[in-house]
């Protein structure tokens, strides 16, 4: 177990009204920094949960769409990946984003449908895999008698993760005034000088993450 970090070098992302405890805790401003441009981690599914999810009438069309193009994408997939397993990985999630919707209906070119899809997974993966780099870099950074324990490292990826899931589709600058808030515990006009806004564009800021969280949570079961 490592030894806590100094609070002088810590802060933390406190328990919100939008249900999240995530305890994080930050050394550096490169998880901030990372978290500005990058996506949510991806969720892979076995293909028994995906035929099992398919298998009731209003996903049947899935259903087929998976029996006769899973081993094509796959295919697709590892010619351009270079490697079996995320290829499988891609492929699988591509699948369970499409239990989402209904498009499978009534898809008249399955196979550039698939392509699309697999595409934004495939950037998610890349994003997911930058933020995982930079945080190692920053653990690296960090003095051996202050640097987490491994389960510390994962609970505090998995909880940089969720903060970038939460905060995926806000503008840039909305992302940072949220972060330099939750992150640096920066007040407004703190905020407003380092953003270079005024003090009441920091709070229609603050006002518009606050809500977008919310409905994460809401949509999200993050309550639960």
């Amino acid at each position: 177990m490592g030894k806590r970090i100094s609070s002088r070098r810590t802060a933390y992302f406190q328990h919100r009204p939008w249900g999240l405890n995530l305890g994080l805790r930050t050394t550096t401003k490169l998880e901030t920094i990372t978290i500005l441009n990058y996506h949510p981690r991806i969720f892979l599914t076995s293909n028994a949960k995906i035929m099992s999810a398919t298998a009731s009438a209003p996903h049947a069309a899935l259903s087929r769409l998976y029996a006769t193009h899973h081993a094509w994408l796959q295919g697709w997939l590892r010619r351009r990946l270079g490697c079996a397993f995320d290829a499988d990985d891609v492929a699988q999630d591509t699948f369970m984003r499409l239990l989402k919707g209904d498009a499978a209906a009534t898809l008249r070119e399955p196979k550039d449908f698939l392509v699309t899809v697999a595409k934004r997974v495939m950037v998610d993966l890349f994003r997911r895999r930058t933020l995982e780099r930079a945080y190692l870099e920053m653990l690296a950074l960090i003095p051996e008698g202050y640097a987490p324990s491994p389960e510390q490292r994962q609970s505090l990826l998995d909880s940089l993760q969720q903060i970038d899931a939460m905060l995926d589709g806000l503008g840039p600058k909305v992302k940072q005034a949220f972060l330099l808030s939750q992150l640096e515990g920066l007040g407004y006009a703190d905020i407003a000088a380092r953003l270079g806004v005024s003090v009441s564009s920091v709070k229609k800021y603050m006002a518009k993450a606050t809500e977008h969280c919310l409905l994460f949570s809401l949509e999200n079961d993050v309550y639960s």
